[in-house]
């Protein structure tokens, strides 16, 4: 009996884990673990009394019930039966159709010149940046649906409908033309709910509102933003980071850190969730480049967006060129980093993952993707801030899909 209990009231040992410390579906399955292990702990004493066959058939129906609720919606990873989705593709996809939307109201309506508005940072600029409430008030509001409850494990063709409409009914796009001195000025406006305004629009129960609220805490926030991010496991999770978070991050770089990595780190961190992803997107901008957020057509070969029309910004490498422009306030890059990711490789001493620092390259191992170093989480994992075409934004991720790691001659 007591055996028993011991094996249980380990967090580790209720969902196996797999793969490298920091691994995406590691973190979620030890997260369901803590959560399920918190559960069993109170039971084990209140039912300490009865047999173990009896504590056992207990213990699985309470992950049974756990994957029942909104928290379910963390092993969608895991479960992605022949013609579903992951989450993290319906994402991508209705991103798509949000970019295509604005990109339609730009080609229709006759105008000289495009202003950006987004409502949740008063910004010039289309981001979405409320996923994470979007998947919260989805979890909450479909696992506990009075009359038609549903998990979120599996993401089939009424999940996928209904993680859609939760997503269009807290964000919409509007627009409207002005005359001014410049012509004909068209304002493309991106307004969004919050998940406290969505409780009030759905009419939440108490349990969902209480699922819901319980999603929003900072952990949770955090692993949504992997969930979201993770298209294939190979682009790697998103954190989205707030100024003071970031500010937070760059407190905690270790102390006996060189002066230039922490100007590397100082210049990265500066544009987390301000930059659009654009194909084939350089600047070689001392500070801000007052291009970024214009409507531009995209012309860089091989790219998926060229022939389309976007808010101008940069691409991965252009996000590396930019960082190491910034952080040595020389805008001759050519002997400092250089273009193109391969190249950037190619300028790098290589490296052990042993040997990481905040401010080292990491590329995908096609060397078509690169991003800079940015720390370490609580636990020890290294981070990665990159320019990710899946998030159409500069975000802060874990190591997923990156194999390689360099030294840019600038700390050698």
């Amino acid at each position: 009996m007591q055996k028993l209990k011991n094996r249980f009231l380990s967090d580790k040992t209720i969902i196996p884990t797999t793969g490298r410390k920091g691994d995406f579906k590691t973190r979620l399955r030890q997260s369901a673990g803590r959560v399920a292990a918190a559960l069993i702990r109170d039971l084990l004493v209140a039912l300490g009394s009865l047999g173990g066959a009896v504590i056992l058939m207990v213990i699985i129906a309470v992950v049974a019930a756990l994957l029942s609720t909104s928290f379910g919606i963390f092993f969608s990873a895991f479960d992605q039966t022949e013609g579903t989705k992951t989450v993290s593709e319906i994402v991508a996809e209705v991103n798509g159709e949000f970019y295509a939307e604005a990109a339609e109201i730009e080609n229709s309506v006759r105008h000289d010149k495009v202003v950006y508005h987004n409502q949740l940072d008063g910004g010039s600029s289309l981001f979405i940046t409320n996923w994470p409430e979007v998947i919260a008030i989805f979890s909450a509001k479909v696992s506990g649906e009075p009359d038609h409850a549903l998990d979120a494990v599996t993401m089939d063709n009424e999940r996928e409908t209904l993680l859609k409409k939760v997503f269009w009914d807290m964000n919409a796009i509007s627009y409207d033309t002005e005359e001014t001195g410049e012509g004909i000025v068209l304002h493309i406006r991106h307004t969004s709910k919050s998940y406290g305004e969505m409780m009030e629009f759905y009419q939440f129960t108490p349990y969902q509102r209480q699922a819901a609220a319980e999603m929003m805490k900072l952990e949770y926030v955090q692993m949504l933003s992997e969930l979201i991010g993770t298209l294939g496991m190979s682009g790697g999770g998103s954190v989205a980071l707030t100024p003071e978070q970031a500010q937070k991050m760059l407190e905690n770089l270790p102390k006996n850190l060189p002066p230039e990595r922490k100007a590397v780190m100082q210049a990265a961190y500066s544009l987390v969730g301000k930059v659009n992803y654009f194909g084939g997107g350089k600047s070689a901008v001392i500070g801000w480049d007052s291009r970024w957020g214009t409507p531009k057509k995209v012309t860089a070969a091989g790219s998926s967006m060229t022939g389309t029309t976007r808010p101008f910004g940069l691409d991965c490498s252009g996000f590396v060129t930019w960082v190491f422009i910034n952080a040595t306030g020389n805008p001759d890059y050519t002997n400092i980093i250089g273009h193109g990711a391969a190249n950037q490789y190619g300028r790098c001493k290589k490296i052990s993952w042993s040997e990481a620092q905040a401010g080292d390259l990491v590329f995908y191992s096609d060397l078509g993707h690169v991003g800079i170093i940015a720390g370490t989480d609580a636990d020890g994992n290294l981070l990665v801030v990159h320019c990710a075409s899946s998030q159409n934004n500069v975000v802060v991720t874990g190591l997923q899909g990156f194999t390689r790691i360099g030294r840019p001659v600038l700390f050698e």
